[in-house]
């Protein structure tokens, strides 16, 4: 406490689980030849049948693309006449019950790399809202807690600020947890569900 500026600086966070409802896979279309052309055909050939598999999904949307052509080279970094072509592709899955006939058919369909799985929800936004909001009650409790034990009274709120605060880097590693103020102790006992966290830093001032 700035006794000086009649202030009070409290911070909080909080943790809100969400059950996934969309799924983001990465995957490649790879062809290797001796010609640059035939790579390039040979990996488009390949991708058009990835695109006409996922057409049959009404859930599924091939959100972007790209391609890119590299030379294999040998040992010794002595270059050979090959060319690999690589096609990159980002399916947008928005029901997830269809996650394990897309991969198996879009590897069969042609595609030789799977590079990722990401679930994540079509709620993100309100559901960072909603955790702001519990973590600006939770460090309000703790300015009211402290303000009577300083015998002070709580006043308007003078600055607030928004900190980086991600929940599922938590106890990685040898670095120490950072403790949590709020959380939906309801969701956090299902593994599956996706925690969206929020940090506030507050300054009131005592009156």
């Amino acid at each position: 406490m700035a006794t000086e500026h009649r202030e009070l600086a409290v911070s909080a966070t909080a943790v809100l689980r969400v059950e996934p409802d969309i799924a983001v896979v990465s995957l490649a279309v790879i062809r290797t030849e001796d010609d640059p052309k035939a790579a390039y055909s040979k990996a488009h050939d390949a991708t058009a049948k990835v695109r006409r598999f996922v057409t049959g999904f009404d859930q599924v949307e091939l959100r972007s693309s790209s391609v890119r052509l590299v030379q294999v080279r040998g040992a010794d970094n002595q270059p050979i006449a090959k060319f690999s072509a690589r096609i990159n592709l980002t399916l947008l899955v928005r029901e997830l019950t269809v996650i394990e006939p897309l991969i198996i058919g879009v590897l069969e369909a042609g595609a030789n790399e799977l590079v990722s799985t990401e679930y994540t929800t079509s709620r993100f936004r309100e559901t960072r809202d909603h955790v702001r909001q519990m973590a600006l009650s939770a460090a309000r409790e703790k300015a009211v807690a402290l303000a009577e034990g300083a015998g002070v009274e709580l006043g308007p709120i003078m600055r607030l600020s928004e900190g980086f605060f991600d929940p599922n880097r938590q106890s990685g590693g040898h670095v120490p947890s950072a403790p949590i103020d709020s959380e939906d102790q309801a969701g956090a006992i299902s593994p599956g569900r996706i925690a969206v966290g929020a940090s506030m830093s507050v300054v009131y001032k005592l009156v």
